[in-house]
Protein backbone atom coordinates (compact mmCIF):
# COMPACT_ATOMS: atom_id res chain seq x y z
CA UNK A 1 0.00 0.00 0.00
CA UNK A 2 1.04 3.58 -0.65
CA UNK A 3 0.57 6.43 1.83
CA UNK A 4 0.59 9.89 0.23
CA UNK A 5 -0.21 11.95 3.32
CA UNK A 6 -2.84 14.63 3.68
CA UNK A 7 -3.02 17.70 1.44
CA UNK A 8 -5.67 20.17 0.37
CA UNK A 9 -4.93 18.85 -3.13
CA UNK A 10 -6.75 15.66 -2.10
CA UNK A 11 -9.94 17.21 -0.65
CA UNK A 12 -12.95 18.27 -2.71
CA UNK A 13 -15.51 19.52 -0.20
CA UNK A 14 -15.78 22.13 2.54
CA UNK A 15 -18.73 20.72 4.46
CA UNK A 16 -21.19 22.88 2.53
CA UNK A 17 -20.42 22.29 -1.14
CA UNK A 18 -18.38 19.86 -3.19
CA UNK A 19 -16.12 20.47 -6.18
CA UNK A 20 -15.57 18.07 -9.09
CA UNK A 21 -12.93 15.35 -8.93
CA UNK A 22 -12.04 12.01 -10.49
CA UNK A 23 -9.85 8.99 -9.83
CA UNK A 24 -8.21 6.92 -12.57
CA UNK A 25 -6.17 3.72 -12.20
CA UNK A 26 -5.08 0.52 -13.90
CA UNK A 27 -5.85 -2.51 -11.73
CA UNK A 28 -5.14 -6.23 -11.86
CA UNK A 29 -6.67 -7.99 -8.87
CA UNK A 30 -5.37 -11.43 -7.92
CA UNK A 31 -8.07 -12.27 -5.37
CA UNK A 32 -11.50 -10.95 -4.47
CA UNK A 33 -11.93 -13.27 -1.51
CA UNK A 34 -12.23 -11.61 1.87
CA UNK A 35 -12.72 -8.24 0.13
CA UNK A 36 -13.56 -5.47 -0.55
CA UNK A 37 -10.31 -4.54 -2.33
CA UNK A 38 -9.58 -0.80 -2.04
CA UNK A 39 -8.09 1.05 -5.01
CA UNK A 40 -7.98 4.54 -3.49
CA UNK A 41 -9.31 5.91 -0.21
CA UNK A 42 -9.02 9.08 1.86
CA UNK A 43 -10.36 8.06 5.21
CA UNK A 44 -9.84 6.83 8.72
CA UNK A 45 -12.34 6.04 11.45
CA UNK A 46 -13.32 9.67 12.09
CA UNK A 47 -12.12 11.44 8.95
CA UNK A 48 -13.90 9.82 6.03
CA UNK A 49 -14.03 11.67 2.71
CA UNK A 50 -14.18 9.12 -0.14
CA UNK A 51 -13.30 5.58 -1.17
CA UNK A 52 -13.16 3.64 -4.46
CA UNK A 53 -13.02 -0.14 -4.28
CA UNK A 54 -13.79 -3.50 -5.91
CA UNK A 55 -16.26 -5.65 -3.99
CA UNK A 56 -16.08 -9.43 -3.63
CA UNK A 57 -18.41 -9.95 -6.62
CA UNK A 58 -16.31 -7.72 -8.93
CA UNK A 59 -18.57 -4.69 -8.57
CA UNK A 60 -17.02 -1.24 -8.31
CA UNK A 61 -18.11 1.07 -5.49
CA UNK A 62 -17.50 4.82 -5.30
CA UNK A 63 -18.61 6.35 -1.98
CA UNK A 64 -18.48 9.91 -0.62
CA UNK A 65 -18.97 10.84 3.07
CA UNK A 66 -20.10 14.18 4.46
CA UNK A 67 -19.31 14.12 8.20
CA UNK A 68 -16.17 13.77 10.28
CA UNK A 69 -17.57 11.92 13.26
CA UNK A 70 -17.94 8.29 14.25
CA UNK A 71 -18.70 5.89 11.39
CA UNK A 72 -22.33 5.46 12.44
CA UNK A 73 -22.88 9.19 12.00
CA UNK A 74 -21.72 9.37 8.39
CA UNK A 75 -24.15 10.49 5.72
CA UNK A 76 -23.11 9.10 2.34
CA UNK A 77 -23.76 9.01 -1.34
CA UNK A 78 -22.59 6.07 -3.38
CA UNK A 79 -22.62 4.60 -6.85
CA UNK A 80 -22.21 0.87 -7.47
CA UNK A 81 -21.82 -1.19 -10.63
CA UNK A 82 -22.78 -4.77 -11.34
CA UNK A 83 -19.99 -7.35 -11.14
CA UNK A 84 -17.48 -6.09 -13.70
CA UNK A 85 -13.93 -6.75 -12.51
CA UNK A 86 -12.49 -10.26 -12.71
CA UNK A 87 -9.20 -11.60 -11.40
CA UNK A 88 -6.01 -12.01 -13.40
CA UNK A 89 -6.56 -9.29 -16.04
CA UNK A 90 -5.80 -5.59 -16.33
CA UNK A 91 -8.70 -3.14 -16.25
CA UNK A 92 -8.68 0.63 -16.52
CA UNK A 93 -11.14 2.13 -14.04
CA UNK A 94 -12.40 5.66 -13.49
CA UNK A 95 -14.59 7.12 -10.74
CA UNK A 96 -15.86 10.62 -11.55
CA UNK A 97 -17.92 13.22 -9.71
CA UNK A 98 -19.34 16.54 -10.87
CA UNK A 99 -19.68 17.98 -7.35
CA UNK A 100 -23.46 18.08 -7.57
CA UNK A 101 -24.66 15.14 -5.53
CA UNK A 102 -25.43 11.55 -6.38
CA UNK A 103 -26.65 12.38 -9.88
CA UNK A 104 -23.16 13.65 -10.68
CA UNK A 105 -21.39 10.36 -9.95
CA UNK A 106 -20.19 7.99 -12.66
CA UNK A 107 -17.77 5.14 -13.33
CA UNK A 108 -15.99 3.79 -16.40
CA UNK A 109 -14.17 0.55 -17.19
CA UNK A 110 -11.84 0.29 -20.19
CA UNK A 111 -13.18 3.56 -21.57
CA UNK A 112 -16.87 2.62 -21.39
CA UNK A 113 -19.45 4.01 -18.98
CA UNK A 114 -20.90 1.56 -16.47
CA UNK A 115 -24.54 1.16 -15.69
CA UNK A 116 -24.76 1.98 -11.99
CA UNK A 117 -27.21 2.12 -9.14
CA UNK A 118 -27.05 5.09 -6.79
CA UNK A 119 -28.04 5.65 -3.19
CA UNK A 120 -28.00 8.57 -0.79
CA UNK A 121 -28.24 9.05 2.98
CA UNK A 122 -28.91 12.71 3.86
CA UNK A 123 -25.75 13.79 2.10
CA UNK A 124 -24.75 17.46 1.84
CA UNK A 125 -21.02 17.67 1.08
CA UNK A 126 -17.65 16.19 2.01
CA UNK A 127 -15.54 17.88 4.66
CA UNK A 128 -11.87 18.71 4.25
CA UNK A 129 -10.48 16.18 6.70
CA UNK A 130 -7.01 15.16 7.79
CA UNK A 131 -6.95 11.50 6.69
CA UNK A 132 -4.12 10.32 4.46
CA UNK A 133 -4.66 9.72 0.76
CA UNK A 134 -4.10 5.97 0.37
CA UNK A 135 -3.53 3.74 -2.64
CA UNK A 136 -4.31 0.08 -2.08
CA UNK A 137 -5.70 0.48 1.44
CA UNK A 138 -8.87 1.56 3.23
CA UNK A 139 -8.32 2.57 6.86
CA UNK A 140 -11.96 2.12 7.87
CA UNK A 141 -12.73 -1.37 6.57
CA UNK A 142 -9.11 -2.45 7.28
CA UNK A 143 -8.65 -4.02 3.87
CA UNK A 144 -5.72 -3.91 1.44
CA UNK A 145 -5.32 -4.50 -2.28
CA UNK A 146 -4.48 -7.96 -3.63
CA UNK A 147 -2.67 -7.82 -6.99
CA UNK A 148 -1.22 -4.91 -8.98
CA UNK A 149 -2.14 -1.23 -9.27
CA UNK A 150 -0.53 1.07 -11.82
CA UNK A 151 -0.77 4.62 -13.18
CA UNK A 152 -3.00 6.08 -10.47
CA UNK A 153 -4.11 9.64 -11.18
CA UNK A 154 -6.31 12.18 -9.39
CA UNK A 155 -8.08 15.05 -11.16
CA UNK A 156 -9.94 18.18 -10.02
CA UNK A 157 -12.58 17.80 -12.72
CA UNK A 158 -15.25 15.28 -13.66
CA UNK A 159 -13.79 12.97 -16.30
CA UNK A 160 -16.33 12.27 -19.03
CA UNK A 161 -16.59 9.40 -21.50
CA UNK A 162 -14.15 11.05 -23.91
CA UNK A 163 -11.60 11.51 -21.12
CA UNK A 164 -12.03 7.91 -19.94
CA UNK A 165 -11.56 6.60 -23.47
CA UNK A 166 -8.45 8.73 -23.92
CA UNK A 167 -6.94 7.49 -20.65
CA UNK A 168 -7.71 3.89 -21.55
CA UNK A 169 -6.06 4.47 -24.94
CA UNK A 170 -6.98 1.10 -26.36
CA UNK A 171 -5.30 -0.73 -23.50
CA UNK A 172 -2.06 1.26 -23.30
CA UNK A 173 -1.79 3.86 -20.50
CA UNK A 174 -1.66 7.46 -21.72
CA UNK A 175 1.24 9.76 -20.87
CA UNK A 176 -0.33 12.41 -18.63
CA UNK A 177 2.57 14.88 -18.74
CA UNK A 178 1.31 18.45 -18.99
CA UNK A 179 -2.40 17.58 -18.89
CA UNK A 180 -4.66 20.18 -17.26
CA UNK A 181 -6.59 19.50 -14.04
CA UNK A 182 -4.13 16.77 -13.01
CA UNK A 183 -3.85 16.80 -9.20
CA UNK A 184 -1.69 13.71 -8.66
CA UNK A 185 -0.04 11.00 -10.75
CA UNK A 186 1.69 8.00 -9.22
CA UNK A 187 3.28 5.69 -11.79
CA UNK A 188 4.04 3.03 -9.17
CA UNK A 189 7.70 2.62 -10.01
CA UNK A 190 8.01 4.04 -13.51
CA UNK A 191 10.22 5.63 -14.67
CA UNK A 192 12.78 5.13 -11.87
CA UNK A 193 11.67 1.66 -10.79
CA UNK A 194 13.13 0.01 -7.73
CA UNK A 195 15.78 2.74 -7.38
CA UNK A 196 13.00 4.91 -5.90
CA UNK A 197 12.04 2.51 -3.11
CA UNK A 198 10.29 3.26 -0.77
CA UNK A 199 9.21 6.52 -2.43
CA UNK A 200 6.77 6.60 -5.33
CA UNK A 201 7.07 10.04 -6.91
CA UNK A 202 4.00 12.15 -7.66
CA UNK A 203 4.61 13.05 -11.30
CA UNK A 204 2.11 15.94 -11.20
CA UNK A 205 3.20 19.48 -10.34
CA UNK A 206 1.98 19.06 -6.73
CA UNK A 207 4.76 16.65 -5.68
CA UNK A 208 2.73 14.74 -3.09
CA UNK A 209 5.03 11.71 -3.10
CA UNK A 210 3.86 8.42 -1.64
CA UNK A 211 5.68 6.05 0.71
CA UNK A 212 5.46 2.29 0.29
CA UNK A 213 4.43 0.82 3.64
CA UNK A 214 4.82 -2.79 4.84
CA UNK A 215 6.39 -3.57 1.47
CA UNK A 216 9.82 -4.27 -0.02
CA UNK A 217 11.53 -3.11 -3.23
CA UNK A 218 10.55 -6.41 -4.87
CA UNK A 219 6.91 -5.33 -4.61
CA UNK A 220 7.60 -2.90 -7.47
CA UNK A 221 6.97 -5.26 -10.38
CA UNK A 222 7.56 -4.91 -14.09
CA UNK A 223 4.12 -6.34 -14.88
CA UNK A 224 2.28 -3.47 -16.57
CA UNK A 225 -0.91 -3.02 -18.64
Amino acid sequence: RLICGDSNDFSFGNGTTDSPFSISAWINVSSLLFGPRPIVAKNNSSQQEYTFYVDTNGALFFILYDTLGASADHATISSASAGTISTGSWFHVVASYSGSGVAGMGMFVNGSALSTTASTNNYTAMDNGTADFLIGKDQVIRKIWSGNIDEVSLWDKKLDSSDASSLYNGGTPTDLTGMSNLVGWWRMGDPTGTAAFPTIVDQSTNSNDGTMTSMTSSDIETVVP
